[in-house]
């Protein structure tokens, strides 16, 4: 998946690789861990849990990386099934 993010080196886990995600509120992931649930979430729920969609670290430090994530939101167009998520490009 790092060939899909310009200037990425391959990801060196699975955690390094959702920390890489394009938007902080999509790098989530759970696993089943000795029948209880693990929960990754590198960059908090707090923007889940708000409705705001952030660029991840990864993707504010790399202008070609952040076209992507700008033609993603236009993309998904989030806002027709949840009206009240804000955007964020800083």
């Amino acid at each position: 998946m790092h060939h899909h993010s310009p200037n990425t080196l391959a990801y060196q886990s699975t955690c390094d690789a959702i920390s890489k995600y394009p938007e902080r509120c999509t790098a989530i992931a759970t696993r089943l861990v000795d029948g209880q649930l693990d929960l990754f979430a590198p960059y908090g729920l707090d923007d889940i849990l708000s409705f705001e969609c952030h660029p991840t670290p990864h993707f504010l430090a790399d202008d070609e990386r952040m076209a992507i994530y700008r033609q993603r939101l236009a993309k998904k167009d989030w806002r027709k099934k949840w009206p009240q998520i804000t955007y964020f490009f800083e």
